[in-house]
């Protein structure tokens, strides 16, 4: 991915000038690329080394020329990647570390970044009622200042709480709101995994039918942006839903 290898050289660079301002606001383009590409070890690296760095110069609050505080952002993509490979204890007290700071910085774009990944480290976990308190702020915080991105994304994700919550109607409609959001607005990434959720909920539902179009969707897209995790995970769905909407088609199902 070109994106990715412009990133890495971009904070190499940065790293080798001792530009503490600069390796900071170049880590934040590499925490979107490594959690698109479900690089849960290198967001860890990254997020560590960047929040260490700030943490020695005193720079927990500094927005270094980005858009949002990148010390809290990075407490959250932290705990985001840690809760990614399994690690829910240190994930917490990363979540709690990040959110200290943006609660005190009081930046509405920060905060909804950081609730954001907050909530997915609890929809990792399968924690549906934490995941949506998040997700709500982040919504919140995000229409506040206009950030239609992280709304759609938060969104869509609630529409995930909703579901692991039992509230199935309920996560449908904001799926398909925020999957609207995102076709209008032309953002490709997660898309592919937004139909794979979408389909999780049809085939709780019981629409197959529905379930097995939004799945196809999943994997079409994430083949076309080269989202591998997403692929992965949305062909692990792709081969339930066939074998369970057409037994005939098992074959089929097991290749997939």
């Amino acid at each position: 991915m070109p994106g990715l290898e412009y990133g890495e050289k971009a904070y190499a660079i940065a790293e080798k000038m001792h530009d503490t301002k600069l390796v900071a606001a170049t880590s934040f383009d590499l925490y979107n690329v490594y959690t698109n590409l479900g690089e849960y070890t290198k967001i860890v690296s990254v997020s560590t080394h960047i929040i260490d760095l700030l943490e020695k110069n005193k720079m927990e609050t500094d927005f270094c020329e980005r858009p949002m505080a990148i010390y809290p952002v990075s407490c959250a993509y932290c705990a985001y990647g840690k809760g990614g490979l399994g690690d829910f204890e240190n994930s917490k007290i990363f979540i709690e570390k990040g959110l200290k700071v943006a609660e005190t910085i009081q930046d509405q774009s920060t905060l909804a970044l950081t609730e954001l990944m907050c909530g997915l480290v609890y929809l990792i976990r399968g924690e549906g009622k934490p995941a949506f308190d998040h997700f709500q702020i982040a919504i919140k915080c995000a229409d506040e200042v206009k950030q239609t991105v992280l709304s759609m994304y938060a969104t869509c994700y609630l529409g995930v709480s909703y579901g692991l919550l039992g509230e199935y109607e309920s996560a449908r409609k904001h799926l398909e709101t925020g999957i609207a959001i995102q076709k209008e607005i032309q953002v490709n990434m997660a898309l592919s995994i937004n139909h794979c959720f979408l389909s999780q909920v049809h085939y709780e539902m019981g629409n197959y039918k529905a379930a097995s179009s939004s799945i196809e969707k999943a994997v079409s897209l994430a083949q076309k942006h080269h989202e591998k995790a997403a692929e992965g995970y949305s062909r692990i769905w792709l081969g339930r839903i066939i074998a369970k909407s057409d037994r005939s088609q098992y074959n089929r199902a097991e290749r997939s």
